[in-house]
């Protein structure tokens, strides 16, 4: 697949030059073909990866509540949306309120960008959505270093 990389309050130190590099190859080497209605094909895809490489499954972040994150690596927190664009807001509040009680260092944050969004679905999370909103209007508010990915076909 061919990715593009966003870098949000430094995260490459915070998560580690080696897992960062790892992400970005896991991602590249993917074999798969975007289309209509492929969002879940494509997150189960991506999971499979990830496991491989050692990532958990889904991690709650509260023991009171069913809220959880895609996965984690040591330290560091995954997030992968393939769903409604408003989900992404509670992304960022899961891995912002893991940051702020030091449960993880820094976090990925893996969507398709507009355009391969576009083709498999409406009003699915993009990455250009996503960055231009955490470098405009939330770079104060979310501070949790995070590598943003956004996946093209």
């Amino acid at each position: 697949m061919t990715i593009v990389r966003f870098q949000h309050r430094s995260p490459v130190p915070a998560i580690g030059e080696f897992l960062c590099n790892r992400m970005v190859a896991t991602l590249t080497d993917l074999q798969f073909k975007i289309r209509a209605n492929c969002a879940r094909e494509l997150r189960e895809s991506i999971i499979d990866e990830l496991n491989r490489d050692g990532w958990s499954d889904p991690v709650q972040i509260d023991k009171r509540q069913r809220i959880t994150i895609t996965a984690m690596l040591g330290t560091v927190g995954l997030c992968l949306q393939t769903g409604n664009m408003a989900r992404f807001y509670a992304d960022l509040l899961k891995l912002q309120a893991l940051y702020l009680d030091g449960a993880i260092s820094g976090a990925f944050y893996l969507l398709p960008t507009r355009i391969c969004a576009q083709v498999m679905g409406s009003n699915i999370a993009n990455y250009e959505r996503l960055t231009a909103e955490l470098s405009q209007v939330f770079n104060k508010v979310i501070t949790v270093p995070t590598f943003v990915i956004g996946i093209e076909s």
